[in-house]
């Protein structure tokens, strides 16, 4: 599932790269107005993602820059602006990262990357966070194409009983319609009498009562 793959995905982030202390992955609403966090890593993590915790995309932080920009955005806390922006829920943060999730042109989200040590993530390793973004955009992409086709087949099996029982009501129906048809036809013919022919004699009579 989509969650899963989110899940997983901050997981080996932090059991390959230690120094970061945080990682979070936002997804833009279908609106593209917020982002909003899908996956976070620690107890705090946790509490904002069972907030529903979103960010305005544009507005002056991090991730709305990103957002905004659809490139990387790097702050550090020698920043003066960005110490006054940044988030109180973790104060130990000295520099933080956002890299866009794309699939082609379209932006998708952002992966959130923070660390105690001010001088992580250099020039240098920017592309490598990069390229783990965009990875990490392709298995939410093919995450959520899995859901879908999963939706479209209980939808489809969902269609298909109530199609037979559809068929099978329509079936009971031309039953009941057709012994109640020759029911009547049989009610409403006169009583016939019956003509006994002689071959022999060639007579005709009628049958005795």
């Amino acid at each position: 599932s989509l969650q899963e793959v989110l899940k997983r995905a901050i997981e080996q982030i932090r059991e390959n790269y230690p120094e970061l202390y945080h990682c979070q992955i936002f997804l833009l609403d279908e609106g593209g107005q917020n982002a909003i966090l899908k996956a976070s890593t620690g107890k705090i993590g946790d509490l904002l993602v069972e907030r529903n915790h979103s960010v305005p995309v544009g507005n002056l932080s991090v991730i709305g820059q990103a957002t905004l920009s659809r490139q990387v955005v790097i702050a550090r806390a020698a920043d003066e602006n960005w110490r006054q922006r940044r988030d109180d829920a973790l104060p130990d943060t000295q520099v933080e990262a956002a890299f866009p999730l794309t699939i082609g042109d379209t932006l998708i989200g952002v992966l959130d990357l923070q660390s105690k040590d001010g001088d992580l993530i250099e020039n240098k390793e920017i592309p490598i966070f990069q390229s783990l973004a965009s990875n990490i955009a392709i298995a939410i992409d093919n995450a959520r194409l899995f859901e879908q086709t999963q939706e479209r087949l209980v939808e489809n099996q969902h269609l298909i009983e109530q199609t037979r029982r559809a068929a099978e009501q329509v079936e009971r129906l031309n039953r009941q319609l057709t012994r109640t048809f020759w029911g009547d036809f049989y009610k409403e013919q006169p009583t016939q009498t019956a003509l006994e022919v002689d071959l022999v004699t060639q007579r005709v009579s009628l049958p005795s009562d």
